[in-house]
């Protein structure tokens, strides 16, 4: 029922009306086989030339398909989680480098959660800085998103960025989550994430300026 409620919608709702920016999908995947689900991603992707996709899931399996399928280019991911009172919790998972540079810096003078959102943001465009830098350099972008921190450090040494700058991202990366260095996350304080944002974009500025356009 799902497969046949989209196969009308998109001809339908999608084709026929041109002057829609985007498609919205509310967990579209639910009872989905794999092969169904591939030919739905197959859909989006071809839709997303022309228009914006946006999709609420609960399945892992499909996020990170998507993640994979699109190359996390232009992608734009948040999570939501169980928050308080005041609502949910809303973090952001992925996005362009300069996204995630505004919001380590928007969360970085916040109360303890929000530097932890704001320290795992930079950890996260300390990543894409790397990718984008390979990326830049002719390699694949697909495969690039799917390294692990240390290869990804390996090949943007050997495509030709610099050791210093290189223990520099290191440093950011100490202050990003010093939860994972043996540190007291309390120690995640608004100097350090400014600094690291500052570093990422000046690096950034000097390797593949076009990502801060």
């Amino acid at each position: 029922m799902n497969s046949l409620g989209l196969s009308l919608y998109f001809p339908q709702r999608v084709d026929y009306n041109p002057e829609w920016g985007f498609v919205m999908l509310d967990d579209p995947v639910q009872s989905m086989d794999d092969d169904h689900t591939n030919q739905l991603i197959d859909i989006l992707k071809e839709k997303s030339e022309t228009k914006q996709i946006i999709i609420l899931t609960h399945s892992s399996k499909f996020r990170e398909d998507i993640e994979i399928r699109f190359g996390k280019e232009n992608l734009l991911e948040y999570e939501f989680t169980q928050g308080d009172e005041a609502g949910p919790r809303i973090e952001l998972k992925e996005g362009p480098l300069k996204i995630l540079l505004q919001y380590a810096k928007d969360y970085a003078s916040g109360i303890l959660e929000e530097r932890k959102m704001a320290g795992n943001n930079l950890r996260q465009a300390t990543e894409k800085l790397l990718a984008e830098f390979l990326i830049a350099k002719g390699q694949d972008r697909t495969s690039i998103y799917r390294l692990r921190k240390e290869e990804l450090f390996r090949r943007a040494k050997n495509a030709g960025f610099k050791e210093d700058d290189l223990r520099d991202l290191e440093t950011v990366l100490k202050y990003a989550d010093p939860a994972s260095h043996g540190h007291d996350p309390k120690d995640i304080k608004k100097g350090d994430i400014l600094w690291g944002v500052n570093k990422i974009k000046e690096l950034a500025q000097r390797y593949i300026p076009e990502v801060l356009k």
